[in-house]
């Protein structure tokens, strides 16, 4: 049956398959002709949208607070660190998705208009809308963009060909999308700096500080993940299984210097088993409130709403610059860094106008130009009066000048003595009468 009619209800509602899935509902009509009217355009509609000719009904679309799940377990496969993907999802449901239980009632902040994939497609005053308040919810245009990306990679999931029957979107409201630009940060430490920070910090924070100074190529994810059994016996390298750059498997190998190694056996005196930064004998997860007092105590700027503040992944930079400055190759730097492209390396290295001075010194002493500019002037060479009768007007090129001789513009003046006798009278022009 298509069509029928509950008793407790006065209008139709429909239940068919269609392409191996259930569709039901109420037709909001109150007769049966007007009922099989309304599931013959459903079908229809259906049929067009299965052609690509139409777009789905939104009805018919996921919930965003349904698709996040599904984008997130198909994320999962490929990503290193999903967890970074499960945020911006997060922050992205606070406009397109339900309001949770415990969530405040904030509409400037956290709208939660729960909507389904469809009504962007349907009606794109929604992205408009969506723009809006990106701007009123962050402030950094970096935050901004990666809550489009989410939005983005929503939709990218959806026109896979394994969820577009589930899905029932046929378009992206994401495409040409335009990202903000984002300022690029040039905040580097000096060693003084770096030492002074150290110093201030709580034991586990100087540790990780330490660790992150002398082992660049290790990120503040890393550093809190290291255990004592990422570390050989004799203190000469490390070994991290799971990294960013992790893109043939292999896992990121860090030889230990001699002052790493000194640090690192007098923390493995006070525990040898578990994670090597530690508090209160537990494992660390977060250092923002220890950098952020130490930083303060130091004198050093902190946090990205600062002006030239500083975070833990400054050192990587600072440690980048320290490099560069010391004439360490680029090649070198980018695998003390662990970067997979050498241009990532020249986005890290953050040279100052100081060091462009020695160069710039060196160049000036090899090049002399001081004797150059004090040689006497080369003096001016004159044309003869042949050449001045034969060059024609300034300014006209050589071979202009040799047409006009040739058709005798410029033939130097008869020397015969009638020309000559200013007494002789030419013969008068009868082609006037």
């Amino acid at each position: 049956m298509t069509v029928y009619k509950r008793s407790h209800r006065p209008t139709w509602e429909y239940n068919f398959w269609w392409m191996g899935r259930r569709y039901t509902g109420s037709t909001r009509q109150l007769t049966r002709k007007d009922a099989e009217t309304f599931v013959k355009s459903k079908r229809d509609r259906l049929r067009r949208q299965a052609a690509g000719l139409e777009s789905a009904d939104p009805i018919d679309t996921p919930r965003f607070t349904h698709w996040a799940k599904k984008v997130l377990q198909q994320k999962t496969r490929t990503l290193k660190r999903p967890e970074l993907l499960e945020r911006d999802l997060r922050v992205m449901l606070q406009f397109w998705g339900a309001r949770p239980a415990a969530a405040p009632a904030d509409p400037s902040r956290t709208p939660y208009h729960d909507l389904r994939l469809g009504h962007p497609i349907a009606d794109p005053s929604w992205m408009a809308k969506f723009e809006d308040w990106l701007q009123i919810r962050f402030r950094s245009p970096a935050a901004r963009n990666h809550a489009r990306s989410s939005l983005s990679v929503c939709y990218r999931v959806a026109l896979l060909p394994m969820y577009r029957s589930l899905s029932r979107v046929t378009t992206s409201p994401c495409d040409h999308l335009p990202r903000e630009r984002t300022r690029r940060r040039l905040v580097v430490l000096s060693p003084t700096q770096i030492q002074a920070w150290i110093a201030q910090a709580a034991p586990h924070v100087r540790l990780a500080l330490a660790i992150g100074s002398l082992a660049p190529k290790l990120r503040l994810a890393n550093v809190l993940g290291l255990r004592w059994e990422d570390c050989d016996p004799d203190l000469t390298q490390l070994t991290v299984r799971h990294h960013k750059t992790d893109q043939d498997g292999l896992p990121l190998v860090v030889p230990i210097s001699t002052g790493l190694q000194r640090i690192l056996a007098a923390a493995r005196g006070q525990a040898r088993t578990g994670s090597i930064v530690r508090f209160r004998n537990r494992p660390v997860h977060s250092l923002r409130t220890g950098l952020k007092s130490a930083a303060a105590a130091a004198g050093v700027p902190y946090g990205l709403r600062s002006a030239n503040g500083a975070t833990y992944h400054t050192l990587r930079h600072s440690i980048a610059t320290l490099l560069a400055q010391r004439g360490l190759p680029e090649a070198i730097r980018r695998q003390l860094l662990g970067h997979a492209d050498v241009h990532t390396t020249q986005l890290y290295t953050h040279l100052a106008a100081r060091d462009e001075v020695a160069p710039l010194e060196d160049l000036s002493t090899a090049l002399s130009l001081e004797a150059a500019l004090a040689a006497p002037a080369r003096p001016k060479k004159r044309r003869s009066r042949t050449q001045l009768r034969t060059s024609g007007p300034p300014g006209e090129p050589q071979k202009q000048a040799a047409k006009r001789t040739e058709r005798g513009q410029y033939n130097e003046p008869d020397s015969s003595p009638q020309a000559s006798d200013p007494t002789t009278v030419s013969p008068p022009d009868r082609s006037s009468s």
